[in-house]
């Protein structure tokens, strides 16, 4: 462990859940658990567009997993590398939060006794935050091995049990390249994943796989002891939602290390309003730059659509909707380090302004009554109903937790007492704070006596009386 690395040296299996969201790579745009890209029993592959809200049949709105560009089949003289099966010779796992690198180093004997050093390295770029990268690295060590690594997009990922997105059209372009449209399971949605797989030692040896749900590159080679092969793939995503122009994919033959090269400078720039150092203490310090990093890859500047939602974009938990903790423990922070992104999530708050004020209404109140949880419209997606060991608990916080009216304004105060930004005021800010005090003279109750705000859950969540 270092002041910028997350490390682990052990695999322990139980802990996979956990470390799966702890390696997640960011770039605000999108964010990718860290599964491993030849996959695991009991793993939660997930790719998270940030702000691209489905609503399965039967269900409420959550952020579903698009299509997967991670998953990477490998076999060793026929045998799947598969770390759940036996344990690796060797193991090392290492998250750079300073410039945004995923590496993972496997020491893999096979069946026969071969043994082949793998390393994975995965970004998700800052600088293009549409683009993706991987790359696989096998160095024979001991013996001749017949290796072959099948890549693609895989649109059959769990949200997290059924798919979210479904193909509508699969386009090879070329050897080594596919595009595949998808629709999202409601229709509100279309995303184009565009992706370009190459490998050293050219074309020779490669071919498409050509299935509907998971087309792939498959790429065979024979390594004798000494030789050293590469697989490197790029991939861009495009949901009908984002401007154009389409995200283009670098050129043929691009390396790895240009793109997380010019990935890391934009990380070095982030982190330029961001430092964090505590002397004499490691792991606080370690502790904040990761806490850092997992909001500055979670968070648009641009895009009004998407906020910082529960789980920022590293698992389902709450369906990814967005709560009040955004406006009263995110934004400050944001507005000091990141002004651009603390205004966006205001854009985003007055984007969801017609659906607070539908909620209002639906209670016969004027102004607008904030939803406890938002996804995409800004109307309320609660659930009623959850279950405590398996019986039936009714949800109340969407109903009568209130509070969050108050805290949206109060995050819009500050961001424009710190940041000087009136204009966001006039354009947006002012009348979401009204809306919100039109709302609260209309709930106020016996007010010859000073007022009462009766039937209401404070921030804990929990006393409802």
């Amino acid at each position: 462990m270092t002041g910028w690395e997350l490390t682990e040296d052990t695999l322990v299996p139980p802990l996979l859940p956990w470390k799966e969201s702890l390696f997640t790579v960011s770039n605000g745009y999108l964010g990718t658990r860290g599964t491993f890209e030849e996959g695991i029993t009991g793993e939660t592959r997930a790719t998270f567009i940030n702000g691209l809200f489905v609503t399965p049949p039967g269900e409420l709105p959550l952020l579903g997993a698009v299509p997967d560009w991670t998953r990477v089949t490998i076999t060793m003289d026929g045998e799947p590398l598969d770390l759940g099966a036996r344990p690796p010779a060797g193991y090392r796992r290492a998250l750079d939060i300073r410039h945004g690198l995923l590496e993972r180093t496997v020491l893999w004997k096979g069946a026969e006794g071969s043994v082949v050093r793998f390393r994975f390295r995965r970004l998700a770029s800052m600088e293009r935050p549409h683009l993706v990268a991987l790359e696989v690295v096998a160095e024979a060590l001991t013996d001749h091995v017949d290796l072959t690594m099948a890549t693609g997009i895989d649109t059959t990922v769990g949200s997290p049990s059924d798919p979210a997105w479904r193909t509508e059209e699969v386009e090879p372009l070329d050897r080594g390249q596919l595009r595949v449209g998808a629709l999202s399971v409601d229709g509100s949605h279309r995303l184009e994943v565009a992706t370009s797989t190459w490998a050293s030692g050219g074309e020779e040896g490669i071919d498409h796989i050509e299935a509907p749900e998971h087309p792939r590159v498959r790429v065979r080679r024979s390594l004798q002891p000494g030789d050293v092969f590469t697989l490197t793939k790029f991939v861009t995503y495009h949901a009908d939602r984002d401007p154009d122009p389409k995200p283009s994919l670098p050129a043929v033959g691009a390396s790895f290390d240009a793109v997380a090269a010019a990935s890391a400078t934009a990380w070095e720039e982030r982190w330029s309003s961001s430092e964090i150092e505590v002397d004499g203490d490691p792991e606080s310090q370690l502790a904040l730059r990761f806490a850092a990093w997992s909001l500055a890859g979670s968070v648009s500047s641009t895009d009004p659509g998407s906020a910082a939602g529960a789980k920022l974009l590293s698992g389902f938990g709450y369906r990814h909707h967005v709560f009040w903790d955004t406006d009263i423990f995110i934004i400050p922070y944001l507005t000091l380090t990141r002004p651009a992104a603390a205004r966006n999530h205001i854009a985003y708050r007055y984007r969801g302004l017609p659906g607070a004020r539908r909620k209002a209404a639906h209670y016969g109140r004027e102004g607008a009554f904030f939803a406890w949880e938002s996804a995409d419209t800004g109307d309320e997606v609660t659930p009623e109903w959850g279950s405590d060991n398996g019986e039936p608990v009714r949800i109340w916080t969407g109903e009568i937790e209130e509070h969050i009216v108050a805290d949206i304004a109060w995050a819009i105060d500050h961001y424009v007492d710190w940041t000087g930004d009136e204009g966001c005021l006039l354009d947006q800010g002012a009348e979401i704070i009204l809306e919100g005090a039109r709302y609260w003279a209309g709930r106020l109750e016996d007010e010859d006596d000073g007022g009462h705000l009766r039937g209401v859950i404070g921030p804990d969540e929990y006393h409802t009386k």
